[in-house]
């Protein structure tokens, strides 16, 4: 609801897609800062994620590439 002193807001949704693994570059590993999830293929994690729909399951990000 407006009132008068309301402003207009405007959002914007962006969406990235990247057809290659994404990981974090080996030199940022080490034993203070562990690896917390696997490298991620969006489009391997796409074709689970459908796969899981299907048999009604919930595949999460942190479920499907956490170490």
């Amino acid at each position: 609801m407006l009132t008068e002193n309301s402003e207009t807001r405007y959002s914007l949704g962006l969406v990235s897609y990247n057809n290659k693994t994404i990981c974090v570059p080996e030199e940022s590993v080490d034993q203070q800062h562990p690896l917390r999830y696997k490298p991620l293929n969006l489009n391997d994690y796409a074709h689970a994620h459908m796969a899981s729909i299907a048999q009604r399951k919930e595949v999460s990000i942190a479920a499907y590439c956490g170490v």
